[in-house]
């Protein structure tokens, strides 16, 4: 089990160089972004309907900020589960965010297309500046773009890196920490305070990498352990989460399908 040891601690320091890599992030597109989602969120007196497009791991990365936004702001998550013509009203403010490295997954698309369609506000997070996605709101006068480079998983890259960092994992979790780390500078603008310096945002980033820092020094013996329990069995996996956790558990049971093992979601799965 050490050389599972080693590859844990190789893959969770480059995996916190991901995140450090958002403090180089132009901030003239965070404060573009920031801006854009207080506007709309700061109307007090009616229902924000946000449209959450995104698929497999991508979804779990944004669909834990839409969880951040319906606790804190009059905002009534969708996601693609969801028709767009279902919510969509002329009488209220609706905004779609698109998630897609790639910017190639056919059902984002489609939603993209009708939220544009329907006159909603477009906002796209992507790695992929030549792809269809991008096209689709780059020219679309209520659609703004953020770019976020990162690995995705059309991505051909067989190197011992990209082992550490599966499937798209770097876009994934780039979108995740940005996320998060942003929404306090969409608070902030919301109460009327805007620091284009965007050191909230910063902060929080350099936090996030503190932290992770603090899993990669993880006691050696305690996690071997873990792994000798872990990978040896037979059968089936069921793991589940609650809340913003169970979107977490929920990308760990995915990576266990990509193992070819037999995994379960657990929907509200609170067990000791």
């Amino acid at each position: 089990m050490a050389g599972l040891f080693d590859t844990y601690k190789d893959a969770t320091v480059l995996q916190c160089s991901f995140i450090e890599k958002l403090e180089r992030l132009d901030l003239e597109s965070v404060n573009g972004f920031s801006d854009s989602l207080a506007s709309f969120l700061s109307a007090k007196d009616e229902k924000n309907f946000v449209y959450g497009l995104a698929a497999g791991r991508s979804a779990l990365s944004l669909y834990s900020f839409l969880q951040l936004l319906y606790n804190h702001f009059n905002a009534f998550p969708c996601t693609m589960e969801d028709p767009v013509q279902k919510h969509f009203r002329d009488t209220r403010k609706n905004l779609g965010i698109a998630v897609s490295g790639s910017g190639e997954t056919p059902a984002v698309n489609k939603y993209i297309e009708d939220i544009i369609n329907q006159g909603g506000d477009m906002r796209l997070i992507t790695a992929n500046e030549d792809g269809t996605a991008h096209r689709l709101v780059e020219d679309y006068e209520n659609g703004s773009i953020l770019v976020i480079k990162g690995k995705t998983k059309y991505d051909e890259d067989m190197t011992r890196t990209s082992k550490l960092s599966p499937m798209g994992t770097e876009f994934e979790l780039e979108v995740l920490a940005f996320l998060n780390a942003v929404f306090k500078e969409i608070q902030a603008r919301i109460d009327g305070e805007r620091d284009e310096a965007c050191e909230s945002y910063l902060s929080t980033i350099k936090d996030f990498a503190a932290q992770c820092k603090l899993i990669s020094r993880i006691d050696e013996e305690r996690l071997t352990r873990w792994f000798e329990r872990l990978f040896p069995r037979s059968g089936r996996y069921i793991i589940g989460g609650v809340g913003r956790s169970g979107l977490v558990a929920r990308a760990f049971e995915m990576r266990f399908t990509h193992l070819n093992k037999t995994s379960y979601w657990e929907r509200d799965f609170n067990t000791p």
